[in-house]
């Protein structure tokens, strides 16, 4: 009795990209434990898979080297280098940059 009343409160989305009722359902039945979500039985395929290939699902990926050395040079970079010096507040204020506005050299 209780499913039938707590379901039947379902509306139809009012607007576009709202759950619909059946998914609705879905999600609340997978929230009290009578449906298996899709997600968490794909997410246990997925670690069965790799287990099965032998890679560890636990493990954290490493950066290339390459990518590594060039998020630590962007890190180290300053203002200066990425946008243009100098008092832009009167010039630009309010409007968006845009990109010939901005003269990286």
């Amino acid at each position: 009795m209780a499913y039938y009343h707590h379901v039947s409160a379902f509306r139809p989305p009012s607007e576009e990209g709202q759950p619909t009722v059946d998914e609705q359902i879905v999600t609340f039945e997978e929230a009290i434990g009578q449906r298996v979500s899709a997600e968490s039985r794909a997410n246990e395929m997925f670690r069965a898979s790799m287990i099965a290939r032998g890679m560890d699902p636990d493990a954290k990926p490493e950066l290339s080297p390459e990518l590594a050395a060039k998020l630590e040079r962007d890190a180290m970079m300053s203002d200066s280098d990425v946008f243009f010096s100098g008092d832009t507040d009167r010039e630009f204020k309010g409007r968006k940059f845009e990109d010939r506005d901005c003269k990286i050299e």
